[in-house]
């Protein structure tokens, strides 16, 4: 039964009933089969997590970049993201691919603020602090390898 369990995908349970027997299957379930890995994908940068995939509600991602290092360096036509830094400090950097207009944000974990992308502006995190920056992610769609819309802008500095 555990392997057909899918970690990272919730799927909308509107069935008051499915939502019951899932209760129901946690209750029963041996304690060392409710805690599971997920899969982490490391570089120079830093870490990256996909947490959980919503559905139609989009995706919940971790990340954390080293200090120094930059993400993004991408823009997307449709998706939009909403970054919250939990930990540390970083500038978010934007350059609309149309008119050329830039724009940036320092935000720390003590702002409590979420930075919003618009579609159609290369958006970066750059970590500007001496310690790792952390951050968690929200995107209004699944990321999907097929159709990831997700360009990155060469020979262009943010």
């Amino acid at each position: 039964m555990y392997k057909y369990r899918n970690y990272t995908f919730i799927k909308n349970i509107k069935i008051e009933f499915l939502k019951k027997i899932y209760s129901v299957f946690l209750t029963y379930a041996p304690k060392d089969k409710i805690t599971y890995n997920l899969i982490s994908k490391k570089d120079k940068r830093g870490e990256f997590l996909e947490f959980i995939k919503l559905s139609q509600y989009g995706q919940i991602s971790y990340f954390d970049i080293n200090p120094g290092s930059v993400r993004g360096n991408h823009y997307h036509n449709l998706k939009i993201e909403k970054f919250l830094i939990i930990s540390g400090i970083a500038k978010f950097n934007f350059f609309n691919i149309s008119n050329k207009e830039k724009f940036s944000f320092t935000v720390s974990a003590k702002d409590k603020k979420v930075v919003e992308t618009i579609p159609g502006y290369v958006h970066s995190i750059v970590n500007i602090g001496n310690k790792k920056t952390q951050g968690i992610i929200w995107a209004n769609e699944e990321y999907n390898s097929e159709q990831p819309d997700t360009y990155t802008l060469i020979n262009e500095k943010i």
